[in-house]
């Protein structure tokens, strides 16, 4: 069996262009809805502060909302 060529199961990433459609697929399926993982990096780019810490720039970036934004920075006082 070591000259068996073996094939990718169903649903195996097999190069970066895979990887690469597989991160944009997620992020068009998670446009618009507030997940765990934005939560996370909004209340970190908060904590850091700076420009990048505007509830605009933040919506744009994560693609939610200003309301959904503010919600989050006013759950962390």
């Amino acid at each position: 069996m070591k000259d068996e060529v073996r094939r990718p199961s169903p649903g195996f990433i097999s190069d970066a262009e895979d990887i690469l459609h597989d991160i944009e697929e997620i992020d068009r399926r998670n446009e618009g809805i507030l997940t765990p993982a934005k939560i996370a990096s909004i209340k970190r780019y908060v904590k850091r502060g700076g420009e990048l810490a505007s509830p605009e720039w933040l919506a744009i970036n994560f693609k939610v909302s200003v309301e959904d934004v503010n919600r989050v920075i006013d759950e962390m006082k």
